[in-house]
């Protein structure tokens, strides 16, 4: 078995930092260390290797991969291009693993999509949904009841309290704080939005928008 990292960049460096303490999962089956682990990079210019690891060519792993024996996981941050590579991989019959620290703690009733990178630190407390393709840097923190779409990515010592439903490809900058909300009404981060770094959510985001500060602004509309 094979699994091919894309990424070559920060997170692929931290990411491969942890790998020895982390487990691979497809679906809820825990592999065993009986696989390889490759970086890919998109360019030729190649590094040896990242924390041990080789680097190979993305391309090369894509036109030779078999659906049967080589997977895929996704170390980029940007949305757009995570999207990309995930239909590039499914259109070779790829199928994504999750990669999940030892030290990562995820709620007894907690429901995750496929994908996931979950760091050191990383916490999803019961009751939590998150869905495909979801990045969870170091020490961020997911309260109980909450929602969250496809491409969501929490960065360093992120906080959502409970009851926040957060939509699909929404990015979250280190240290931002998410306000809890109601059982009759979760606070709401629209699809696309931007959350600044360090900025404290108190109330809905709209839509493909940039907020920051405290309390956090829209700044403006993508």
């Amino acid at each position: 078995m094979r699994v091919g990292v894309f990424g070559t960049g920060g997170f692929a460096h931290e990411l491969a930092w942890h790998l020895d303490d982390a487990e691979v999962q497809f679906s809820k089956e825990v592999y065993s260390k009986d696989f390889s682990i490759n970086f890919l990079s998109e360019g030729e210019d190649l590094q040896e290797n990242i924390n041990g690891y080789q680097v190979i060519s993305e391309r090369d792993f894509l036109l030779n991969a078999k659906g049967d024996t080589d997977f895929f996981a996704i170390a980029i941050g940007m949305t757009s291009k995570r999207q990309q590579l995930v239909q590039k991989s499914k259109d070779r019959a790829l199928v994504p693993v999750s990669i999940i620290s030892k030290f990562a703690r995820i709620g007894y009733s907690t429901i995750m999509g496929e994908g996931a990178i979950l760091c050191p630190g990383v916490i999803l407390m019961p009751g939590v949904t998150i869905g495909d393709y979801f990045q969870g840097h170091l020490n961020s923190y997911v309260a109980h009841d909450c929602v969250m779409g496809d491409f969501v990515t929490l960065l360093p010592g992120v906080i959502c309290s409970g009851r926040v439903e957060i939509q699909n490809n929404v990015t979250i900058g280190a240290g931002a704080v998410i306000k809890n909300g109601s059982q009759s009404k979760p606070l709401t981060i629209g699809e696309g939005a931007t959350i600044g770094m360090g900025a404290i959510v108190t109330k809905d985001v709209p839509s493909h928008s940039v907020v920051m500060g405290n309390p956090a602004k829209v700044l403006k509309r993508t």
